[in-house]
């Protein structure tokens, strides 16, 4: 099954395809009314999630509204919706942009997480990669109970397994993020160990 936003031909049987159309902004305000609980949603405000999910994007709106809701912006100290709650919301998405809106929540959920340094080497290693299988990421970090640690990451919603011996980020802005962490000189090291395996084994299946 593939899921796509994409108009263009694509290499699959037609019938394994679902194709994500973006919303307009009646379905806009429909889906925020549904997720937050509200029957109504200023005007105003749709008009700015219209503009900075990319022109009603599902994945972006989607995202954008699971940070929302993980940061507690959609409720204020009484557990209640506002229209003024959603007027911050819409400066704060103004002021940070879409994309630093969510990684301010992801960045949240790794601190939480305390991760120790064997744990940062497996993210660094993985950010630096494209989808690495599990022997790749054993061999380039010479780390043991990789298997745990990468289960450790499953659980905290950082990895989800793509195949058996695959895992993969669940927000592609989780691999900037952990990119931006990495001091220069551990992330030149790594790209050294990572082109000697590449170089010695060859792309894994």
């Amino acid at each position: 099954m593939l899921l796509t936003t994409s108009q263009k031909e694509i290499p699959c049987a037609e019938e394994n395809i679902i194709r994500l159309e973006y919303f307009n902004k009646q379905e806009v305000a429909q889906y925020l009314a549904d997720t937050v609980g509200l029957t109504t949603v200023p005007n105003g405000v749709i008009d700015d999630l219209y503009k900075y999910t990319n022109s009603g994007c599902p994945l972006y709106l989607v995202e954008f509204l699971k940070a929302a809701f993980s940061a507690n912006y959609l409720i204020d100290r009484h557990g209640k919706w506002s229209e003024k709650i959603f007027d911050d919301l819409v400066t704060e998405l103004k002021t940070k942009g879409l994309t630093d809106f969510i990684k301010d929540d992801l960045r949240r959920k790794i601190d939480v997480l305390n991760l120790k340094e064997n744990q940062l080497d497996i993210m660094f290693m993985m950010a630096l990669t494209d989808k690495p299988t599990l022997i790749d990421i054993k061999e380039i970090t010479s780390g043991h109970l990789i298997e745990e640690e990468l289960e450790f990451f499953v659980r905290a919603g950082v990895l989800r397994t793509e195949t058996d011996v695959r895992y993969v980020f669940t927000n592609p802005l989780y691999k900037a993020i952990f990119i931006e962490m990495m001091p220069d000189d551990i992330k030149t090291d790594f790209y050294d160990s990572i082109a000697d395996h590449y170089m010695n084994h060859g792309e894994s299946e």
